[in-house]
């Protein structure tokens, strides 16, 4: 075991934790949006246009931002915080490698 595999295994649990919040938003929060946008299309069929759509923009935007905000990654070697990515793998910082146990 290394200095930082707690660190890092509460990392992966909080990784998994964070997929299963965002299936659920989307399998629960789009329905809700496309429902949402149904009603208001009956009771105010006048108003075509942004009314309609805005629940879905208000679940977009949530949706990507805790998309954005579950990306992000503290370096357990000098607590930076940063968001990985396909090609940032190593802390911007201290260039310590993601999952990395041993410095």
């Amino acid at each position: 075991m290394g200095i930082y595999t707690e660190h890092w295994n509460q990392h992966t649990k909080d990784i998994k934790k964070n997929l299963l919040v965002m299936l659920l938003f989307f399998v629960i929060g789009l329905p809700l949006a496309a429902g949402v946008c149904y009603v208001l299309g009956l009771v105010l069929p006048e108003k075509i246009g942004w009314m309609l759509i805005m629940p879905f923009v208000i679940w977009l935007v949530a949706f990507t931002r805790f998309a954005i905000r579950s990306s992000k990654v503290i370096c357990p070697r000098c607590n930076t915080q940063y968001s990985r990515g396909k090609f940032i793998c190593n802390c911007p910082k201290c260039g310590l490698r993601m999952l990395q146990e041993n410095p």
